[in-house]
This record gives C-alpha cells, sequence and structure tokens, in this order.
C-alpha cells in the first residue's frame, strides 16, 4: 500500500490512476444511462492481478515463481493461486462489490 507499481508496457514507475468511489461509479453508470449506453466491468481473472497481487501477496503465497507462467509482460506468477482459500474470499469481495454497484 502506498507505493508505485512499476509499469508492465513501458514508461517510468510514476503514480498515475486511481480509483473510483462507489458514488464515481454511481454517477458515471447514470451518465451513461441517460444516453443508452451501457457500462461493463471487466474483472479478468486468474491472470493480469499484477496490482492485487502487489497489494495482497497472500494470493499468490504458493505461485513458484520460477515455475510460473510468463505475463506478455514479463512477469513470472501474475496469476492468482486457485488453490488457495484467501482468493477466493478476494474474489467474492470482489464479486459482490462489483455486483452491487453494476445493474444487470
Amino acid at each position: 500500500r502506498g507505493h508505485v507499481i512499476e509499469p508492465q508496457y513501458g514508461g517510468d514507475p510514476r503514480r498515475y490512476g486511481g480509483f473510483y468511489s462507489h458514488d464515481d461509479v454511481r454517477e458515471v453508470l447514470r451518465y451513461a444511462e441517460q444516453r443508452g449506453i451501457t457500462v461493463v466491468p471487466e474483472i479478468d481473472v486468474p491472470g493480469h492481478c499484477y496490482a492485487a497481487l502487489q497489494a495482497l501477496p497472500e494470493l499468490a503465497k504458493t505461485v513458484e515463481k520460477r515455475k510460473a507462467p510468463r505475463s506478455v509482460q514479463g512477469f513470472r506468477g501474475n496469476v492468482l493461486d486457485v488453490r488457495a482459500e484467501v482468493t477466493f474470499a478476494f474474489l467474492e469481495a470482489v464479486l459482490i462489490e462489483v455486483l452491487e454497484l453494476f445493474p444487470g
């Protein structure tokens, strides 16, 4: 928490982006709905989880990095450990939050 994650496709490791609060998401959804636009959240698992793994390393505790698949960005072990119970607790929390915010 609170440290910069190195970029995956080049550039320098400076902080960028951020996050949307629940109110921000609701505002985006209202704006989109008024214009006939459907917003579809993307949750790409078990791979492409580099940021989550940096914040919560216990999600990959049993993944052997030297044997793990290499992502297109060159990271080894950029996947959640599907054998760990903590992974399912994390995914459940993410999905519950997303399902509560997005209609349909």
